[in-house]
């Protein structure tokens, strides 16, 4: 099992929602256990090795995933005095911003190969470590949206992520119909049909959002509001973002609706409402 820690995540929301921009580090592979600590630090010779990795790649046959691997071999070493732990304090490969201290980014449990005696080598072959994000699933989500992620959105934030190459396409909310999640299938983008009547068009959202410090994502600092001039004649909406004002790519949708009539009639306002950091809004966006 692997997970992307917390912090990197509230790293990744931030940059994406041009809130504080991700400076890519170069990323070092520690060792640990499952309680959290590179613990290996008790070995004598143990130090972070540098690790990079291939670009970021949708999976088939799969499902809706995207991942990258590590592109060589790593080697620690020579090592000795390892602790009774049933691994040694190898047993959670664990990735780091930096040689020492730093930030926790990503775990898998896994253990490097090799004895654990006294002057052994432990060595994790390429394509052992595997990060990976589902494209289907909730990449970023909060307390009343689930956001589904498009693969070419995702394979964009693995290679920052992960290899550093620059990444963070302006943001525009659009209005479509019908929206779900479960609409994503493999590489394919989710169908929608984007609303056209009078009065829509879609927000720009750069500069719309904040930290939420308590739930680590971003959410909406301002309202935001599409009016309709004539009535509207379909009620079935949700939300997406784009990179463009018009045309562009489909970057994620999002199961949520604000507040105000559906279907809206004339002079009737569809609102989602600013949020108050770390008060749950429940028509709020939460990235």
């Amino acid at each position: 099992m692997s997970a992307f820690s917390l912090t990197f995540m509230q790293k990744m929301a931030r940059h994406i929602c041009h809130v504080t921009n991700y400076t890519f580090q170069p990323l070092y592979l520690g060792f640990g256990d499952s309680s959290g600590d590179e613990n290996a630090t008790s070995v004598t010779g143990y130090a972070r090795q540098p690790i990079s990795f291939t670009p970021a790649h949708y999976l088939l046959p799969a499902g809706d995933v995207v991942q990258c691997e590590n592109d060589a071999g790593i080697t620690f070493g020579p090592l000795s005095n390892f602790p009774p732990t049933p691994f040694g304090g190898f047993g959670t490969a664990r990735l780091f911003d930096a040689p020492t201290g730093g930030n926790n980014l990503w775990n898998i449990q896994v253990s490097p190969t090799g004895s654990r005696v006294d002057g052994c080598t432990l060595t994790v072959a390429a394509g052992v470590l595997v990060p990976k994000a589902d494209a289907g699933g909730a990449f970023f989500s909060g307390p009343s949206i689930n956001a589904s992620a498009t693969t070419a959105f995702l394979i964009g934030v693995m290679d920052l992520m992960l290899r550093g190459i620059a990444y963070q396409p302006d943001l525009y909310l659009a209005l479509a119909r019908p929206w779900s999640t479960s609409d994503h299938t493999g590489s394919t983008p989710p169908a929608y049909t984007e609303l056209t009547e009078p009065g829509y068009a879609r927000i720009a959202a750069n500069g719309i959002w904040q930290a939420e410090p308590s739930i680590g994502n971003c959410s909406n600092a301002v309202d935001v509001t599409w009016s309709a001039s004539a009535d509207w004649v379909n009620n079935l909406f949700g939300m997406i973002m784009m990179d463009a004002a018009s045309g562009g790519n489909l970057l994620f949708g999002m199961d949520s609706w604000g507040t105000g009539a559906s279907p809206p009639k004339a002079g009737d306002s569809i609102t989602y409402p600013a949020s108050t950091p770390g008060i749950t809004n429940s028509h709020g966006l939460y990235l």
